[in-house]
């Protein structure tokens, strides 16, 4: 095994337990991974990112629905708009139109912005409404998320949960179940939009997925246990470390 996947394989599995814990941050975390450690380019990697997300998040959402910690009826609204637009921008992004540094660039610069806000309101109590106030809202809501899906190569997971919980109104356990749902959709509309047109390192995707799913496997376990404010601190941390880091290494490079 080359040094590069010894390296890889334990980053693989937490970017498994993020998923199943909170509900987001395969991706930030593949991306980088697949950038840096593998060289792939980054539209290469955007596109590999979401089958290894995608699939990830299929189990981790199983196991939060034993839960009874997924929305459905929310995860459909977010996703029938968010499929369209994972798809229309993968379209775009795959005809080469957004220079790759500049989607490195706006994937570090978004991943700082809404860590920022989730660290601002991770000390309110938990809503006592769980059904969202507008489906007008949660429809527009989904089509941004699919629409960083298509662009940026990430599941959505830390733009979803924040707005499952400012916009459907979800406690944060079960806005992290239901995360992972829309996901999984926004994933698979997303590499659809790439088929043909960017190449997808399927023996890399494979090998990340089963060790993704095992990561998720222990994720959601540990999510059923996290009280919701250290839910949420920890998800806003997480990305927040990673934005910058992401941030950083770009500005070096346009030095």
């Amino acid at each position: 095994m080359s040094q590069a996947m010894l390296l890889a394989l334990p980053l693989a599995f937490g970017m498994g337990i993020s998923l199943g814990l909170l509900g987001g941050g395969g991706s930030i975390l593949t991306v980088p991974i697949l950038v840096y450690i593998f060289r792939l380019p980054p539209m290469e990697a955007i596109a590999t990112s979401l089958v290894v997300v995608g699939t990830t998040a299929v189990f981790g959402a199983g196991r939060h629905a034993r839960h009874d910690n997924v929305d459905f009826r929310v995860a459909l609204g977010f996703g029938v708009t968010g499929i369209v637009g994972a798809w229309a921008a993968s379209r775009v992004v795959s005809e080469g139109v957004i220079p790759e540094p500049v989607l490195m660039g706006a994937f570090a610069v978004l991943m700082v912005v809404v860590s920022s806000l989730m660290l601002r309101g991770s000390g309110r109590p938990e809503p006592d409404v769980q059904e969202p106030r507008s489906t007008v809202k949660v429809a527009l809501y989904g089509l941004l998320t699919g629409l960083l899906t298509g662009t940026l190569g990430v599941g959505g997971g830390f733009v979803i949960v924040p707005m499952l919980l400012l916009v459907g109104k979800l406690r944060i356990h079960r806005a992290i179940g239901t995360s992972l749902v829309v996901i999984f959709l926004n994933c698979v509309a997303g590499l659809l939009g790439y088929l043909g047109r960017v190449p997808v390192s399927w023996d890399l995707a494979g090998i990340f997925a089963v060790v993704g799913i095992a990561g998720s496997m222990v994720g959601a376990s540990m999510a059923a246990r996290w009280s919701p404010t250290r839910l949420k601190r920890g998800f806003a941390v997480f990305v927040l470390v990673l934005g910058i880091a992401v941030l950083a290494d770009q500005l070096v490079h346009l030095r």
